[in-house]
């Protein structure tokens, strides 16, 4: 799932899918009547979006370097400070 969405409408998308009750077609439509200045996302990436963090516990895709990645993030800001 390419990352095409802020953090910030992932949650919202996997909120509504859930208030939904997993209806893709109707959290299209409850997402499009609560944020009417958005983009609306097709259903699939309701049903996508709810997997990829079911499956792998966030709404990025992940792999082998992002433990590397996240360390030396945290090392550069120590340095910074």
């Amino acid at each position: 799932m390419p990352k095409v969405f802020s953090n910030e409408e992932y949650t919202d998308i996997h909120f509504v899918y859930g208030f939904c009750d997993g209806n893709a077609r109707a959290a299209v439509r409850e997402y499009q009547r609560r944020f009417p200045n958005r983009r609306v996302p097709d259903s699939s990436v309701f049903s996508n979006t709810h997997l990829q963090l079911r499956n792998l516990g966030s709404f990025r895709p992940m792999n082998e370097y992002d433990d590397v990645r996240s360390a030396l993030d945290t090392d550069d800001a120590r340095k910074e400070s």
